[in-house]
């Protein structure tokens, strides 16, 4: 519930950045087209699974913002629910669960993979890798088979979600290999120990094979896979996950520019100061000895954590942290619950530390979450301010004239409002008259520039990319009294 309650004031707003995209292209699919999306040489991203998840979700909500964001909420609940149910299952604490979950519905990454609609395939990724290891532990305890088909088939959609989940098979060996089998299926050296870790090689090899498959296009992003770039990344990505870095470099940087408000770097501080308290508790009151099923749950999340990234190393966003924030979150609950165990062996003064300490990461936590989420809930806002002032525009715009947009707001601090989305965003709202964006304003430019030019529309482009130049004006031109520049309203 308090997953699902954290974003729910942060719905409103018409979609944002590569949102318009998306829809343009599934509001153009043929009926054919989900049969091409499962062919895995096709060009493009393979995501079956998400295409046809924009393909609805667009068929029963349209361009309407608010109901698209409240279902990547739902997703994200029932994410919360799993991470519950495999960081007890995996660790044997009863205590871990709840502390995990709560840790995991607080993450400070998780405001751009569900309020940014494009990103949903985070979301179906993370939900359906989750359920499958959560299936598989029960088939390493167990060893039925209803188990591991259920298992294999989560995984392969999760695979068909997003390629953040290709690592989900090295998830599963560390399951086969920490969990040991209930009593009923102990045969565990030899042949029962090889049924166990079978089916993680055999999705292994398929995963391996299916990116080699689609290894002739390269990466779509141009960065570097220089191997100590990749392990940059990945420090990178753990510390967004541990102690609420931002992905943005320049929103922490700017927290302490003069007159700011340190609005990102107290609690990345925060989070980190209670973090190590917490770590000197553990590595003082020794922790983990004694309790094995805690060192194999912190095996498993460690793995968890590490499979969700080796997919992603190449770039570092807070949408494709998701998968690995499971891990995180599973880890942190397993040291939480530890420590409050101990520390109702120590005494009052210990239990207190570690409920000041835990609160402590918890609401630096929050806070960061809720920042960025409020970040992402003004870019929506913004979005529809613009667009419908591009519609108004269009109605009064002179016979065969463009409308020429500069200085467009692009961003709200880390949240993303048109890059990329033009000219999809034109033709998704509708606005009825041709869209030239020339510039988009750097920073969070808040002014739209609108002039009418006379003349054949020139060719749209994306935001982002290099356009061409503004049809020149002729004398005395057609223009809209009072429209050259008007403000949209944050």
């Amino acid at each position: 519930m308090l997953a699902f309650l954290f974003f729910l004031p942060h719905l409103r707003g018409a979609p944002v950045g590569d949102d318009w995209p998306v829809f343009a292209a599934v509001g153009r699919a043929e009926s054919a087209e989900p049969l091409r999306w499962l062919n895995p040489l096709r060009p493009g991203w393979y995501r079956p699974l998400s295409h046809a998840y924009a393909a609805l979700t667009w068929r029963l909500f349209g361009r309407e913002g608010a109901p698209h964001r409240l279902l990547g909420a739902v997703l994200f609940a029932a994410t919360t629910l799993a991470v519950m149910r495999l960081t007890v299952r995996v660790s044997g604490e009863p205590r871990a669960g709840p502390l995990a979950g709560l840790v995991f519905a607080t993450g400070a990454t998780h405001a751009e993979p569900v309020l940014w609609i494009a990103a949903h395939n985070e979301l179906l990724a993370g939900l359906l890798a989750t359920v499958s290891l959560l299936a598989y532990a029960r088939y390493a305890r167990t060893l039925r088979g209803s188990w591991l088909l259920a298992a294999a088939g989560t995984c392969c959609l999760a695979v068909m979600a997003k390629e953040t989940a290709l690592g989900l098979p090295l998830a599963m060996a560390s399951i086969a290999a920490l969990l040991p089998a209930s009593g009923a299926a102990t045969e565990r050296a030899g042949r029962g120990r090889l049924r166990t870790a079978l089916p993680a090689l055999v999705l292994a090899v398929a995963a391996a094979l299916l990116v080699l498959a689609r290894s002739g296009g390269g990466l779509p992003y141009d960065v570097s896979t220089h191997p100590l770039q990749l392990m940059g990344n990945m420090a990178f990505s753990g510390a967004m996950l541990l102690v609420a870095v931002p992905a943005d470099g320049g929103l922490l940087h700017a927290s302490f520019a003069p007159g700011s408000r340190l609005v990102a770097a107290w609690p990345a501080a925060a989070a980190a100061a209670a973090l190590v308290g917490l770590g000197i508790l553990a590595l003082r009151w020794r922790a983990w000895r004694g309790c094995s099923s805690c060192r194999r749950g912190m095996g498993v999340a460690a793995v968890v954590c590490l499979a969700g990234m080796l997919p992603a190393a190449a770039i570092v966003t807070e949408r494709t942290a998701y998968l690995p924030s499971v891990g995180a979150a599973m880890g942190l609950g397993l040291l939480l619950a530890r420590l409050h165990r101990l520390a109702g062996q120590r005494g009052p003064p210990a239990v207190a530390a570690v409920t000041l300490l835990a609160a402590a990461y918890l609401l630096a936590s929050t806070t960061a979450a809720q920042g960025r989420a409020r970040y992402w809930s003004q870019a929506a806002v913004t979005s529809d301010a613009v667009m419908s002032q591009l519609a108004a525009a269009a109605r009064v715009a002179p016979t065969g004239s463009t409308i020429v947009v500069t200085e467009l707001p692009d961003r709200h601090g880390p949240a993303v409002l048109f890059l990329n989305a033009f000219p999809a965003a034109a033709e998704v709202w509708p606005v009825p008259a041709p869209v030239l964006v020339t510039a988009a304003a750097p920073g969070e430019g808040r002014v739209v520039a609108l002039r009418y030019d006379a003349g054949p529309p020139p060719r749209l482009v994306p935001s982002g990319g290099a356009a061409p130049a503004a049809t020149p004006r002729p004398p005395g031109g057609l223009r809209s009294p009072g429209r050259d520049a008007v403000p949209a309203r944050p």
